[in-house]
C-alpha cells in the first residue's frame, strides 16, 4: 500500500522508469566516484 502511494505521489512528476534510471545511474556514478 504504501509503495503504491509513493507511487501515485510521484506518477505525476517523474514516470516510473525514470525513477529507475535515476536510480541506478545515480549508483553507477557512486561506484565510479569511489573507484576514482
Amino acid at each position: 500500500m504504501a509503495r503504491a502511494a509513493q507511487t501515485q505521489l510521484a506518477g505525476p512528476l517523474i514516470p516510473p522508469g525514470s525513477t529507475v534510471l535515476l536510480f541506478v545511474a545515480t549508483g553507477v556514478l557512486l561506484v565510479l566516484d569511489m573507484f576514482n
